[in-house]
């Protein structure tokens, strides 16, 4: 009986510091059914929770670009040349851009979330899924437009069993972060390495590394550091995307401060 109070008692504490655990099993009964209470109405709680986030910061972003398209809407309405209208139209495609991309990375989390197993695994040379996500045409142009190099320190050829287009996300993502907060003229390091049962990847920036206040909510839902040249936030899902992905892989994602330089190193770990 004390054995299995224990194990309740740790699950709880656990939840309390919002640990993601799993209902401990137990085998009296009456423990077994506090247990399962427990962790339905933790699944419960969370489920309300996220509804209400996922309402508030839908709100918050799409208010910013719904004010600004009825703005240059009713400026639209005045006289003014040309080249004055043609501005405002694209004032009111950026805002649209804008909002569609929230969207749509709402929806993709949504999706990966409510899956439990990956779908069409196949072999996947690392080196060269770095190199499609470096090449998109976008992507390609703000490493261009910041004036940013990539160092590669990759010994081998190294090869994973993963969902292509769910690794490629990952990848680009802690390499758009790392875009996001290196400065201007530096340099990114991407080194990819083994151990006994993973293949790592690391991505390392120069720039001021993670805060101490946001270390701990990394991967909460919505949460975003300000951008150092702009000041501005992302929609705070990336890095939750990217641990459910690895999730799904039987991987993991750390984000920590590097040892003894400025920046930050982001390390994904697939399994063998």
């Amino acid at each position: 009986m004390s054995r299995s109070m224990g194990k309740i008692i740790r699950y709880t504490t656990n939840i309390s510091k919002g640990k993601n655990v799993v209902a401990p099993k137990i085998r009296q009964v009456e423990f077994a059914e506090l247990s399962q209470a427990i962790e339905k109405l933790r699944v419960d709680l969370e489920g309300r929770e996220y509804v209400e986030e996922y309402i508030n910061t839908m709100a918050h972003e799409l208010r910013t670009p719904i004010t600004g398209i009825r703005t240059t809407a009713e400026n639209l309405l005045m006289p003014m040349s040309h080249s004055q209208r043609e501005r405002f139209v694209n004032n009111i495609l950026d805002a649209n851009k804008k909002m569609e991309l929230l969207v749509n990375r709402l929806l993709s989390l949504s999706r990966i979330e409510r899956r439990d197993q990956l779908e069409s695994v196949e072999k996947i040379n690392i080196e060269s899924l770095i190199e499609n996500v470096l090449t998109s045409p976008s992507r390609a142009g703000r490493i261009s437009s910041r004036g940013i190099k990539f160092e590669f320190n990759i010994e081998r050829e190294f090869i994973i069993n993963a969902e292509k287009l769910l690794a490629e996300q990952a990848l680009a993502n802690i390499i758009d972060n790392a875009i996001d907060f290196t400065p201007p003229n530096s340099t990114i390091n991407i080194k990819i390495s083994e151990s006994n049962t993973h293949v790592i990847i690391q991505v390392s920036d120069q720039g001021k590394g993670v805060p101490e206040h946001a270390r701990r909510q990394l991967f909460r839902r919505f949460f975003s550091s300000a951008r150092p040249d702009t000041g501005k936030r992302g929609n705070g899902l990336g890095l939750r995307f990217v641990k459910k992905i690895m999730s799904l892989h039987g991987g993991t994602i750390s984000l920590k401060n590097r040892f003894m330089e400025n920046g930050a190193v982001a390390t994904l770990k697939f399994p063998l």
